[in-house]
């Protein structure tokens, strides 16, 4: 189920990318999608995280303390 919510949060960036909150979703991956105990959703939120940064980039790096 974990794994189908991140693959579901990665396609309504992908295609609703002005309707989406980026800082709530930066937060969401950041603080339970990286420390998901399945390696599967880890990569996934590494993914999504990746995608963000090259659109978003100023608010990935606002939740740098976290993700280090």
């Amino acid at each position: 189920m974990r794994k189908a919510a991140y693959q579901l949060l990665e396609t309504l960036y992908e295609n609703l990318q002005t309707d989406i909150d980026v800082n709530r979703a930066v937060e969401m991956v950041v603080t339970k999608g990286l420390t998901d105990g399945a390696e599967e959703c880890i990569v996934l939120s590494l993914n999504i995280l990746s995608k963000l940064s090259q659109r978003s980039g100023v608010v990935v790096i606002s939740f740098m303390d976290p993700i280090v």
